[in-house]
């Protein structure tokens, strides 16, 4: 539905510019006007359309450090998933509606990663690391699901320093021939061993994730989300091996890194990589000095073209329909630092 859409971009601009409060005004708003829409026309279809403004809101609660509510609007999520009638803001949605909804394998699929996925990050930002290790999965929940449950709860046991349980947590998947993607695992193995003191052991993990990037950079991805998450976990690898004093292999893999974000246009990629690779020793770019290029970066930035925002602009991916890749926005570090978006 074009409005809808409309209303849901809207509201991640306004938290790219820092304006919090007007991308919570612009979902529930939109629920207003679904609510008023199906009132008018009596489409059922219409109905699908108000979950994604929903669990917006939820985000914007965990983005402000509102862990209660925005857990409670999870629940309602998963109350609804269990087809009982719940209310989305304005829009009540009965369980007969669930029902006929639902039946749409493609919705439920999507309302099943975000019930689950945004729960994790939720947990972790609130830093709830035992209610993490005590989640359970049911045996209907689906494979790529599982993974993510397995390395939120990686990341979780590290916070706690039970580095024997994040590492076999993380081996499990690394070995296994069915995981969707073995290099997420590879990357949390090194991790791992970095945060419990093993840094020659991370550092020959990292080395192997390295090769891996440079021998397949030509299969990064064309498609945008895809190649984000890809350049973000080639980040993550720069960023350790930069901690761990490898800084000629960081360089390497940050340039590699900087000429795709430069296809992808992304500001704060390119800006990050920048970042990397000046504090990996490189201090200017065919003649130019990075910081002057990471300046320029900004001012050419798509948001830089706007009116001037009311604070400082940030590209923060905080509101995707579902982030596939979860590594892309939950990882830590040596110091067990937790960056959530």
């Amino acid at each position: 539905m074009g409005v809808m859409t409309c209303f849901n971009q809207a509201a991640l601009l306004e938290v790219h510019f820092g304006r919090k409060h007007l991308a919570e005004e612009l979902c529930r708003r939109a629920l207003s006007w679904l609510h008023g829409l199906i009132a008018q026309t009596g489409n059922i279809e219409c109905y699908k359309n108000g979950f994604q403004p929903f669990v917006n809101l939820a985000r914007l609660d965990r983005i402000n450090g509102f862990w209660a509510e925005a857990l409670s609007k999870l629940d309602v999520l998963h109350e609804g998933l269990n087809l009982h009638s719940i209310r989305l803001y304005h829009l009540a949605v009965s369980d007969d509606v669930l029902r006929i909804i639902l039946q749409d394998n493609k919705l439920l699929t999507i309302l099943n990663n975000m019930c689950m996925i945004e729960r994790l990050k939720t947990l972790l930002k609130a830093e709830m690391y035992d209610q993490i290790c005590e989640l359970a999965a049911d045996s209907s929940t689906d494979a790529l699901l599982l993974q993510f449950l397995a390395e939120a709860q990686a990341v979780a046991f590290c916070c706690k320093e039970e580095f024997g349980l994040a590492r076999r947590m993380v081996e499990r998947y690394l070995h296994d021939s069915a995981c969707a993607d073995p290099t997420v695992f590879l990357f949390r193995f090194a991790e791992v061993l970095a945060a419990s003191g093993q840094r020659e052991v991370a550092l020959n993990a990292l080395l192997k994730l390295k090769n891996i990037f440079v021998r397949s950079q030509a299969k990064l991805g064309d498609e945008p989300l895809t190649l984000m998450n890809r350049l973000t976990l080639l980040l993550r690898t720069s960023s350790l091996l930069l901690h761990l004093d490898a800084q000629e292999e960081c360089r390497d893999l940050a340039w590699l890194g900087y000429r795709a974000a430069l296809q992808l246009d992304d500001v704060p990629l390119i800006c990050e990589f920048l970042h990397l690779l000046t504090n990996a020793g490189l201090q200017d770019i065919h003649g130019e000095k990075t910081y002057a290029i990471i300046l320029e970066t900004r001012e050419r930035a798509w948001y830089g073209v706007a009116q001037t925002p009311c604070c400082s602009a940030q590209q923060t991916h905080a509101i995707h329909a579902v982030n596939k890749l979860f590594q892309s926005l939950i990882f830590f570090s040596d110091r067990m630092a937790i960056t959530v978006a």
